[in-house]
């Protein structure tokens, strides 16, 4: 069996983003076993993480 089916989900989202201009988002997932709403799901705190950070820094008025 391939390694990456063995991959954290987060490590399998980071791919499917890093991916995501070349192939579809549903493919991947499917491929991958990860729910396409993990995916999205993943995407949106990933996305708050960031704006926290930048938050904490002074980069951003939230």
């Amino acid at each position: 069996m391939p390694a990456h089916l063995y991959a954290s989900t987060r490590m399998k989202c980071e791919a499917i983003y890093m991916h995501s201009p070349e192939y579809p988002v549903s493919k991947m997932c499917k491929a991958l076993g990860v729910y396409e709403n993990q995916y999205y799901r993943w995407i949106r705190a990933n996305e708050r993480r960031k704006r926290r950070r930048q938050a904490e820094q002074g980069l951003v008025d939230m």
